[in-house]
């Protein structure tokens, strides 16, 4: 195997392998292409710096020479928790078949997508994340002491996002959220203290429905079905960050939530409705509050968040737009899965945030990482 560790920022030739890979690699391309600079000054409030001086870009091959052979890959930002703290994927992850870039797949979920993996398939994914997940604690424990701030959070366990199929590869005996479970896995056993499984939800940006028609000519103002006066665009300001972070359940920085661009409605100056394009190119945190929902509201703000800020994530690409955005939402919350449809959503598979216990990664192996 072949091991890289990049401080801070990814090299253009990871951002291009990974470019290689979507739609599957989504999530962790758009994050490290944050870390390469793509949200800088992409927020209202001026807040910048999609990385840290705690990141780390990991990649391990399967093959030393091999250029387009099996590898996995990780951003690590210990700094971020209780947030996310590692996006993960492995190129295993990939639908059987061709794909050309553009088409959504049509991709089996969860164990049945890990079930039709023959068992060298799964043996190689556990040995290429295995490498990723100990070198992560190696920095865990190299870092911890120094991210005075969220040592608490990162001292013990790590919040990863990873396809629901490599989940089940790694911890397929995890049923419940909140449940401890131990099972055969990377370096004999990884241990789950939390999971939870979402929909990923594929756009393509060309679908997206086009901008509502202006009120009055005024492109700041918006009609709104069932309401007597138009609501004004805007985006979300720092007195605004209180409010939005007593609305989800999610855990946010307020600093995270200033770095990201996003989309806000207001009826004269009290926000009503909000949503970020998050640091993994995610829809984050889309909300309306209670009096004006039913009104169409939520796909309005949804299509024009894809619509004004996700070409920025083709800085990266010298100007080449892949064309993709994503969701992922709670399959217990058919009223975010019915805005994805509206827009032009598909889903496709499942995705989980899983929070795992760095003693069952096991040690670096001697010589593995330098």
């Amino acid at each position: 195997m072949r091991f890289e560790d990049v401080p801070v920022r990814p090299t253009a030739g990871q951002l291009h392998r990974l470019g290689s890979h979507v739609p599957f690699s989504l999530g962790l391309l758009r994050r490290l292409q944050s870390a390469a600079g793509a949200l800088d000054r992409a927020a209202e409030d001026a807040i910048s710096g999609g990385s840290s001086a705690w990141a780390h870009v990991l990649f391990v091959y399967a093959d030393d020479d091999e250029k387009d052979g099996a590898f996995a890959a990780a951003y690590v930002d210990l700094s971020k928790a209780p947030e996310t703290q590692v996006w993960l994927y492995a190129s295993d992850e990939d639908a059987d078949g061709v794909n050309d870039g553009t088409a959504v797949p049509q991709v089996d979920r969860g164990a049945a997508l890990a079930a039709s993996w023959s068992e060298a398939r799964r043996t190689r994914m556990r040995s290429l994340v295995g490498a990723l997940l100990r070198r992560v604690r190696s920095l865990t424990a190299e870092q911890a002491p120094l991210v005075e701030a969220v040592a608490a959070h990162c001292t013990t366990n790590v919040k990863i996002n990873m396809q629901e199929g490599l989940r089940h590869v790694l911890a397929p005996n995890v049923t419940a959220k909140g449940t401890t479970t131990t099972t055969a896995g990377v370096n004999g056993s990884v241990t789950a203290v939390y999971w939870d499984a979402y929909d990923r939800w594929l756009f393509r940006v060309a679908d997206i429905p086009p901008a509502p028609s202006p009120v009055d000519g005024d492109e700041d103002l918006v009609a709104v079905r069932g309401f007597d006066r138009p609501l004004r665009w805007d985006v979300v300001r720092q007195p605004d960050v209180s409010l939005i972070q007593s609305r989800t359940h999610i855990p946010r920085k307020e600093e995270s939530l200033l770095l990201v661009p996003s989309v806000a409605l207001r009826d004269g100056n009290t926000l009503i409705a909000w949503a970020f394009l998050g640091v993994d190119g995610s829809i984050w945190t889309l909300h309306c509050e209670e009096p004006f929902r039913g009104r169409g509201i939520a796909k309005v703000l949804a299509a024009r968040l894809i619509r004004l800020h996700n070409g920025i994530f083709s800085k990266n690409t010298g100007g080449i737009d892949d064309g993709w955005s994503h969701a992922d939402v709670s399959a217990t919350n058919p009223q975010s899965q019915a805005v994805c449809r509206s827009i032009g959503g598909q889903r496709a598979w499942s995705c989980a945030w899983i929070i795992l216990n760095y003693d069952s990664f096991g040690d670096d192996i001697p010589g593995e990482w330098t």
